[in-house]
């Protein structure tokens, strides 16, 4: 492709769903795309791509420096699309933001937002409400904290725990886990858990164009994968005011400048929302923004590109729904939910289903895999268990 095919495009280094958001909402306004991915990411099935790489996981960092290097100095935005790209990104911000326009926030917010501990303390220091939280975490001060609490790594690059997080109920539990994780308490934080179901998990969507916030989107969790502390699943896109108002004085105040996640959670006990967390990039459920109105991606990509008079404001579209079936399905029958209720709760949503994390009409390649790949998967552990 010449490079002057480049003037309308962006490069973007994917994973998955959050991978597939970017590349779909950016062709949605006519913008090419670039993609580097791991071997098995799923956006490297998608038709809209006008180039792929491919970089080895062995050695991502590195793969990836190299793969970028063929597009430096073409004046391109580069979106990260994990929070393990964060971190590289930060890591390398010096020599990458020589060669291209990195679609992130200051520096001295992106440093603390991809460590759970600062970002908590950030967060509290701005007088948001937010769930009791150990950044240091010692056996003395757990004592403290009301069961259940979860556990996180501070970094995703240094995560002890392996899993995105851990749960503890109990007091057996919590003496299983300080038997086991004691030793990694410098890279963990504690935090109380919010009492209430999934219904009570909200996420704001949002682009901030140096502390302004600019679009905004409001959803609603309704299930998730795993349940209660997994990913979201089912969402109905909703409007809520006071989220809004919230979403934008944490960015002000941060003088936040890109696409942000932020997640909350209704806390019925004093009837107030409290902050979880933020993801400094586009989130997973990027796509269902686009369905539903509001191409947060697009405006982002705007902003960097300096065509912030391409900017579209519009109100969402709310009662709408996305659906990762596979993931939605097993999540609940994990739970013990019967196949007819959850088939009954699909077939009454249907109207409404707009979205799906993988699979669109004009693009079906990458959910045809993942649920090809999920079929087996599940086919392979029946078998296996049908054999033990």
């Amino acid at each position: 492709m010449s490079k002057i095919k480049y003037n309308n495009c962006a490069l973007v280094i994917t994973a998955n769903a959050t991978g597939l958001a970017v590349i779909r909402s950016l062709n949605k306004v006519g913008v090419d795309t670039v993609i580097f991915s791991r071997p098995d990411d799923l956006c490297l099935f998608s038709n809209i791509p006008v180039e792929k790489n491919i970089y080895n996981i062995d050695s991502w960092k590195e793969g990836l420096l190299a793969s970028l290097n063929q597009y430096e100095n073409l004046d391109l935005v580069l979106i990260p699309t994990a929070d393990i790209h964060l971190e590289f990104i930060y890591e390398n911000y010096e020599y990458l933001n020589n060669k291209f326009i990195l679609s992130v926030t200051n520096t001295e917010t992106l440093y603390k937002l991809t460590d759970k501990s600062k970002e908590s303390e950030l967060i509290e220091s701005m007088g948001v409400l937010a769930p009791k939280t150990l950044f240091s975490v010692n056996n003395k001060d757990i004592e403290t904290l009301a069961l259940p609490i979860i556990f996180k790594a501070k970094s995703h690059s240094n995560n002890p725990l392996i899993k995105k997080n851990i749960v503890v109920n109990t007091e057996d539990e919590l003496t299983s886990f300080v038997n086991e994780f004691e030793n990694t308490y410098g890279s963990i934080i504690a935090q109380e858990v919010i009492p209430g179901g999934e219904e009570d998990l909200w996420i704001t969507s949002c682009t901030f164009n140096k502390g302004k916030l600019v679009s905004f989107f409001c959803y609603q969790r309704r299930s998730a994968s795993p349940k209660l502390y997994g990913v979201t699943s089912f969402a109905e896109s909703k409007y809520n005011e006071t989220l809004e108002i919230l979403s934008r004085s944490i960015g002000e105040n941060l003088e936040y400048h890109g696409n942000a996640d932020i997640e909350f959670k209704w806390d019925y006990r004093d009837g107030t929302f409290k902050y979880i967390e933020l993801n400094a990039r586009i989130g997973m459920l990027g796509w269902f923004d686009t369905v539903c109105g509001v191409n947060n991606i697009a405006n982002s990509y705007y902003i960097f590109s300096n065509n912030q008079r391409l900017i579209k404001s519009e109100r969402q579209k709310d009662g709408l729904l996305l659906l990762s079936l596979y993931e939605d399905f097993y999540s609940r029958r994990k739970a013990g939910e019967h196949i007819v209720s959850i088939f009954s709760l699909y077939i009454k949503s249907i109207q409404a289903l707009k979205a799906s994390l993988f699979f669109t009409i004009k693009d079906p390649t990458p959910g045809i895999v993942a649920y090809y790949r999920y079929t087996s998967a599940m086919v392979a552990s029946i078998t296996r268990k049908i054999r033990s």
